[in-house]
Parts: structure tokens; sequence; C-alpha cells
């Protein structure tokens, strides 16, 4: 790393999931004037361009110069579930701190799946998408433990159902770092209270509560077609032990059992 680059090192990131407001928090933050982020929210350092040559100067590169007082971070979502990045991040940056932002994972997967569809990133059906997991995501995952190397597109596109399932991802980051680098959040509690969590955000990140940032509703909120209730059972089935492991070790009732 370049003496140059120290003055660019990230303090945060917000790590997700995916379609769980990571969007609108990192630009909430980015109105503080203390909090300094990149242009771009997603830098995909760690789950893109490392695997592409990017050096660690190059990705630091991309974050804004620092003054005293001053913070900077980014916010890519699959950093959450990238089965090697807690380690990764961890030789690069280990006095880090991580925002996890969390949603009922039925509502995420439904989500993620429609803008799938929208951007054409799939064709099939939710059920076809369930199937391939179910069938392929486990050997998928068993490789790329093995092999740092292997290539990453192949476990974007095979974990729908896996970002949802939250208690597993942070298992693998808390091997890496103490549970007090991490503030976990709720999309639910966001869309209820939005300067709570905000200050919530702040305060974690050293800063005093404010009461003058505008906090405009969520980004991205999209309408989507109506899920089977076969589908929702399905899924909520399926998470249904990981939202209990969740909820166990954070101690709390679930937002999504509540509202």
């Amino acid at each position: 790393m370049s003496d140059q680059s120290h003055n660019r090192l990230p303090d945060f990131f917000i790590l997700g999931g995916m379609k769980c407001g990571t969007t609108s928090l990192f630009n909430y933050l980015a109105q503080h004037p203390n909090i300094l982020l990149p242009e771009e929210k997603e830098l995909h350092y760690y789950d893109i361009h490392r695997y592409q040559g990017q050096t660690l100067d190059e990705y630091l590169e991309r974050f804004p110069d620092k003054k005293e007082q001053q913070i900077t971070g980014e916010a890519t979502p699959f950093y959450l579930t990238h089965p090697h990045c807690p380690e990764w991040i961890h030789g690069d940056f280990p006095e880090a701190k991580f925002i996890v932002m969390m949603r009922n994972p039925v509502d995420r997967f439904w989500s993620q799946f429609n803008q799938m569809k929208r951007y054409r990133h799939y064709s099939g059906t939710p059920e076809d998408a369930i199937a391939l997991e179910k069938s392929d995501g486990e050997s998928r995952w068993q490789k790329a433990l093995a092999d740092p190397e292997y290539p990453v597109d192949d476990l974007k596109m095979c974990s729908l159902l896996r970002r949802g399932c939250y208690a597993s991802q942070l298992d693998n980051w808390l091997k890496w770092f103490d549970r007090d680098r991490f503030l976990l959040l709720f999309t639910e509690d966001l869309l209820r209270d939005r300067g709570n969590v905000v200050n919530r955000a702040l305060e974690f990140l050293g800063f005093n509560a404010v009461t003058d940032l505008r906090l405009d509703k969520l980004h991205h909120t999209q309408e989507y077609s109506h899920m089977t209730d076969k589908l929702r059972s399905e899924l909520e089935d399926f998470y249904a032990p990981h939202n209990q492991r969740l909820a166990d070790f954070m101690q709390v009732t679930l937002p999504w059992y509540i509202y």
C-alpha cells in the first residue's frame, strides 16, 4: 500500500444485504459533513475487480481524500455473502466497522428475483431458481470455499435463497472480527423510523445524532407482481430455522414478525 493511499482507507463497510435498503442508508450517511463517500456506492473490489487484477492501491484511489475527523466507506451488498471477503478485508483493514442491513428474507428474495427479471439477468420462474440453488448451490459454494479464485458470478447466480440466511453469513464474518465491530439493522425499522436508524448508524460510526439530514423515502422502491401464497409459504418454511438462529443470536423478536 502506497503512502498516498493512507488517507483514503475505508473506515466502514455497509455489507448488505442486497435489496435491504443499503442505497438509502448510504445516501443518508453521505449528507453528514464528516462522512466522505465515493461517487459510486458499490465499488465491488472484493467480489469483482480483485479477481480481474485490480490492486489495492487502485481500489483506494476510488475513495476521497480524508481530513482529520473525517471517515469514508463503501457499500457492496455481496460482501456479506462472499465466502472469502471477511478474511480479505481483515487482512487489508482490520480496524474497519461494518453495518449490516437485513430484511424479511421472503420479501428480499422476491425483490431480488424481480430485479433480475427486470434487467434480464434471469429468464426462469422463481421455482426454477430455487430448484437450481437447492440442487447445485451447495456444490458451487463448497468449490468456492476450497478455491478463492472460483468464479464469483457462479455464486451470485445461485444465491437467491442463501442471501436471506443472515445468521450463517454473520457467522463467517465473526470468525474474523469481534461482535462490537458490527451494527445490525433492519429494513423494516428504516421504513418506520428513518431518523432513529440513521442516528444509530451515525453513533456507531462515532458521530453525534443529528436532526437536519434530508431523509427522503427509500431508494429503488418498486411495485412487483404478487407472490403466490404457495411460494410465500414455501419460503417462510425454508427461512424459519434461519430466522430463529438470527433472533437467538441478536436476542430480539425480528421485526417482520411484529409489523
